[in-house]
């Protein structure tokens, strides 16, 4: 073969060697190009959930002891009830916070951090609204003192909510998914007792004859609103020892029956918690 052509084919042949390696090596770079742009975003979605979740949880500290230093002043010996109604409209502001942060983490997630975040968001809102309702009792004269007592539990309530909140906040930005609590959870088949008990709570309340509750309509369909609901489960807890509202956030009663919850309390008192005597 003639040189020359030697001297061509060589020089295609390392050509086709030095693009193939160009190749690999672009190939190799995109890849790690990509892992570099996942990794990225990765970082920067671990640390828009860590700002969403400091920031609901600031709020929600925040709320919080604005809320329990009103309660203290019922506590007082002759409480300024004209002050406490000042008090009670200063902490609107706070409780707004909490929920524009609850709806940020909703947005940011993972899905097993939303039942707590809605946990923790609803029994704020309840604590004040409770405050207000103690409010008007004591202005029209009225026995105040049940709801004193769920404020009293509410505010250890709300503690216990953010910390449990700060758990879970914490398990999502390990990657690991939290463990969630069922909104539905296993029921066993309602007791007679059980719905006639919850029938007799919910027509003294509403000052209504028993027949005309619907144990197989929703709450909300018998004329409840949450407050309602409160003073419904705080009884159930204080006479039966159990508590529906263990297993649901308090919205989700009102998409419920008297029935539904009376099989969740049977299931309570036939399998009752670890250290609570049934």
């Amino acid at each position: 073969m003639d040189p020359a052509w030697v001297a061509v084919i060589a020089a295609a042949v390392g050509a086709l060697g030095a693009a193939g390696a160009a190749a690999i090596a672009g190939r190799a770079a995109r890849r790690q190009i990509t892992m570099q742009s996942a990794g990225q975003r990765d970082q920067w979605r671990r640390q828009t959930r860590r700002d969403a979740y400091s920031a609901f949880l600031d709020a929600g500290v925040q709320a919080r002891d604005e809320l329990t230093s009103v309660w203290r002043l019922f506590k007082t010996r002759d409480p300024d009830l004209a002050g406490i109604d000042e008090k009670i409209t200063n902490t609107e502001p706070f409780v707004s916070a909490v929920k524009r942060a609850s709806a940020t983490v909703f947005v940011e997630g993972p899905t097993g951090i939303l039942e707590p975040t809605l946990r923790a968001e609803e029994s704020i809102t309840l604590f004040r609204a409770l405050l207000r309702q103690t409010l008007a009792d004591l202005r029209a004269g009225r026995d105040a003192t049940e709801y004193l007592a769920l404020c009293a539990r509410q505010e250890h309530l709300v503690r216990d909510l953010l910390d449990r909140f700060a758990a879970f906040a914490r398990g999502a930005l390990d990657e690991a998914e939290p463990e969630r609590m069922p909104l539905n959870p296993p029921q066993a088949p309602a007791a007679e007792e059980e719905v006639r008990r919850l029938r007799k709570e919910i027509s003294e309340h509403l000052e209504t004859d028993e027949s005309r509750i619907d144990v197989k309509s929703r709450l909300v369909d018998q004329g409840l609103d949450s407050l309602h609901v409160m003073v419904i489960l705080n009884r159930v807890a204080r006479d039966w020892g159990v508590r529906p509202d263990g297993a649901w956030p308090i919205s989700s009663f009102f998409d419920k029956s008297i029935e539904e919850i009376a099989a969740h309390m049977a299931a309570q008192r036939d399998h009752p918690t670890p250290g609570r005597a049934p």
